[in-house]
C-alpha cells in the first residue's frame, strides 16, 4: 500500500460517535478492512469518499460545512478542481448521499511525494454539505499532543480488502489497529531505507491495515477526535510493517490546514 488510498477511522466510545459490538470486538477477532467487517456511515458520519473523474479515488473527513481534509498524494500532480468530486452521506461506494463538486483543490507546500512528507490536502467544496445524522463534522487534535502508547484506533473506507487488488468493496469497512510509537515504527522502516518523520504518525499490527483506495480518510481517537490521516506503508497488514498517516498534531500540518482553510 504504498500511498493508500482509503479511509482511517478511530472508535468514539466516550460517546461523541457510535461504534458496533462487531467492531469494538475487531481487535481480538480479526476485524479487519482487509477481510475485515462493514461499517455503516451513521457511525462515521465524518467520512466521505473523494471521487476522481466520477470513480472512487480516495477518502477524506468532513472539516466544516465547505472543507475536506484529505492526502495530499490523493490531488499531487496535475490534478485539478474540475476532476474531483466529494460524496458524503452514504456507506456505499459510488451511490447515495449527495455528490459535490470541489471548487479549490491543494496540498501541503513542503509535501515531498517520494518521501510522503506533511501528507496533507484540501478540498474545498462549491456548495455547502448539509450537516444531519449521516453527515457531521469532525475536530481535530491539539496541536502537539501525544498519543498514549496504549491507544487503540479506528480505521474505515472502501479499499481493497487484499493487498494488490484492484477494486474495493462498494460497502464502507472498518478495522480497530493499535497505536504504535514513532519510535518504533522508525526502527521497522529503516530496514527498508524509508523515513519516518516528524510528520508522521504509525497504528496497525499484522493483519490488521487499510490498503489502496483508503488513503486521505481519517484516523480517530477514543474520543472521536481525529488524529491522522492515512498516508502510505510497506503493503498491507505486513508483518512488522504498520500502516503510517500524515499526524495532525505536527505544528507544520496543522498550520498549513489552518492557513488554507481557516479551521484550527
Amino acid at each position: 500500500m504504498l500511498l493508500r488510498e482509503s479511509v482511517i477511522l478511530l472508535c468514539a466510545l466516550a460517546g461523541a460517535l457510535s461504534v458496533p459490538a462487531r467492531l469494538r470486538r475487531g481487535l481480538d477477532v480479526g476485524l479487519q478492512i482487509i477481510g475485515g467487517d462493514t461499517a455503516d456511515i451513521a457511525d462515521f458520519p465524518y467520512q466521505v469518499s473523494m471521487e476522481k473523474y466520477g470513480e472512487h479515488d480516495c477518502g477524506g473527513s468532513i472539516l466544516n460545512k465547505q472543507w475536506i481534509l484529505t492526502a495530499a498524494h490523493c490531488l499531487y500532480s496535475s490534478v485539478k478542481a474540475t476532476d474531483v468530486g466529494v460524496r458524503y452521506g452514504t456507506s456505499t461506494q459510488g451511490q447515495g448521499g449527495t455528490l459535490l463538486a470541489a471548487k479549490f483543490v491543494g496540498y501541503h507546500d513542503k509535501y515531498v511525494h517520494d518521501l510522503h512528507q506533511h501528507d496533507v490536502g484540501l478540498i474545498q467544496v462549491d456548495k455547502d454539505i448539509v450537516f444531519s445524522l449521516l453527515a457531521r463534522p469532525i475536530a481535530m487534535v491539539d496541536v502537539d499532543a501525544e498519543i498514549d502508547s496504549s491507544a487503540v484506533l479506528m480505521a474505515s473506507g472502501w479499499g481493497t480488502l487484499h493487498s494488490g487488488d484492484w477494486e474495493g468493496p462498494t460497502q464502507l469497512y472498518a478495522v480497530l489497529v493499535p497505536y504504535v510509537p514513532r519510535a518504533t515504527c522508525r526502527v521497522s522502516y529503516g530496514w527498508l531505507g524509508k523515513v519516518v518523520d516528524d510528520s508522521m504518525i504509525c497504528a496497525g499490527v499484522s493483519g490488521k491495515d487499510t490498503c489502496q483506495g483508503d488513503s486521505g480518510g481519517p484516523l480517530v481517537n477514543d474520543l472521536g477526535i481525529q488524529v491522522g490521516v492515512v498516508s502510505w506503508g510497506h503493503g498491507c497488514g505486513s508483518p512488522g510493517f504498520p500502516g503510517i498517516y500524515a499526524d495532525l498534531a505536527n505544528e507544520e500540518n496543522r498550520k498549513w490546514i489552518t492557513d488554507t482553510s481557516g479551521v484550527a
